[in-house]
Protein backbone atom coordinates (compact mmCIF):
# COMPACT_ATOMS: atom_id res chain seq x y z
CA UNK A 1 0.00 0.00 0.00
CA UNK A 2 1.02 3.26 -1.21
CA UNK A 3 1.78 5.96 2.06
CA UNK A 4 2.94 9.45 2.29
CA UNK A 5 5.69 10.54 5.09
CA UNK A 6 5.99 14.45 5.66
CA UNK A 7 9.46 15.80 6.90
CA UNK A 8 9.47 19.17 8.99
CA UNK A 9 9.81 21.52 6.06
CA UNK A 10 8.13 21.23 2.92
CA UNK A 11 9.28 17.71 2.06
CA UNK A 12 6.28 15.15 1.07
CA UNK A 13 7.83 11.41 -0.02
CA UNK A 14 5.60 8.68 -1.40
CA UNK A 15 6.50 4.90 -0.75
CA UNK A 16 5.22 1.53 -0.35
CA UNK A 17 4.11 0.12 3.04
CA UNK A 18 4.50 -3.45 3.37
CA UNK A 19 3.20 -3.50 6.78
CA UNK A 20 1.66 -1.40 9.18
CA UNK A 21 0.83 -1.57 13.19
CA UNK A 22 -0.73 1.12 15.16
CA UNK A 23 2.23 3.10 15.66
CA UNK A 24 4.68 1.97 13.03
CA UNK A 25 5.11 1.31 9.42
CA UNK A 26 7.38 -0.92 7.75
CA UNK A 27 8.25 0.24 4.22
CA UNK A 28 10.72 -0.29 1.68
CA UNK A 29 13.79 2.44 1.63
CA UNK A 30 15.40 3.90 -1.92
CA UNK A 31 17.65 0.68 -1.74
CA UNK A 32 14.89 -1.49 -1.65
CA UNK A 33 15.08 -2.63 1.71
CA UNK A 34 12.35 -2.38 4.83
CA UNK A 35 12.85 -0.52 6.82
CA UNK A 36 10.71 0.32 10.11
CA UNK A 37 10.12 4.18 11.48
CA UNK A 38 7.55 5.49 14.02
CA UNK A 39 4.64 6.87 12.38
CA UNK A 40 4.92 10.38 14.15
CA UNK A 41 7.64 11.56 15.34
CA UNK A 42 9.09 15.38 15.56
CA UNK A 43 10.82 14.75 12.52
CA UNK A 44 8.54 13.37 10.08
CA UNK A 45 4.85 12.07 10.37
CA UNK A 46 3.56 8.87 7.94
CA UNK A 47 -0.14 9.81 6.14
CA UNK A 48 -2.32 8.05 4.17
CA UNK A 49 -2.30 10.39 1.21
CA UNK A 50 -0.63 13.35 0.16
CA UNK A 51 -3.88 15.55 0.52
CA UNK A 52 -3.55 14.59 3.91
CA UNK A 53 0.22 15.45 4.41
CA UNK A 54 0.33 18.48 2.46
CA UNK A 55 -2.90 19.74 5.45
CA UNK A 56 -0.55 18.62 8.28
CA UNK A 57 2.86 21.14 6.85
CA UNK A 58 -0.24 23.65 7.03
CA UNK A 59 -1.49 23.04 10.05
CA UNK A 60 1.88 22.99 11.21
CA UNK A 61 3.15 25.90 9.75
CA UNK A 62 0.06 27.68 11.14
CA UNK A 63 0.27 26.93 14.54
CA UNK A 64 4.17 27.98 14.10
CA UNK A 65 3.07 31.42 13.05
CA UNK A 66 0.31 31.71 15.89
CA UNK A 67 3.06 31.07 18.26
CA UNK A 68 5.54 33.33 16.87
CA UNK A 69 2.61 35.84 16.92
CA UNK A 70 1.74 35.17 20.60
CA UNK A 71 5.63 35.99 21.06
CA UNK A 72 5.63 39.40 19.56
CA UNK A 73 2.66 40.47 21.08
CA UNK A 74 4.50 39.77 24.64
CA UNK A 75 7.20 41.71 23.49
CA UNK A 76 5.63 44.65 22.58
CA UNK A 77 3.60 44.83 25.86
CA UNK A 78 6.72 44.96 27.78
CA UNK A 79 8.15 47.20 25.44
CA UNK A 80 4.97 49.36 26.41
CA UNK A 81 5.63 48.65 30.34
CA UNK A 82 9.39 49.70 30.12
CA UNK A 83 8.35 52.80 28.57
CA UNK A 84 6.14 53.76 30.86
CA UNK A 85 8.72 53.49 33.65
Amino acid sequence: MKKFRSKYGTEIEEFEVVKETDKQVIFLNSRGKEQREAKISGWQNWHDSKEDAKAFLISECDNQIGAHKFQIDMLIQRKNNINKL
